[in-house]
């Protein structure tokens, strides 16, 4: 890692690694809580990168195809 590469590697790492376990966190919390009460849920605040705008050209891109 350089600082040339360095934020290309930390948006993987993210997207990578960060996200998906933040999914599993969420998916076994939210089966626990809906045992007690299905009407909450617990949703993760994935602010980590500010990457939005290259995930929704992403989409796009795939609903075009």
């Amino acid at each position: 890692m350089n600082y040339s590469n360095a934020e290309v590697l930390y948006q993987r790492f993210i997207e990578n690694t960060i996200r998906p376990r933040e999914k599993k966190i969420e998916e076994l919390l939210n089966g626990i809580i809906a045992e007690i009460n299905p009407n909450i849920t617990l949703k993760f605040i994935d602010d980590h990168i500010d990457d939005l705008k290259d995930r929704l050209e992403v989409i796009e891109k795939q609903i075009s195809l």
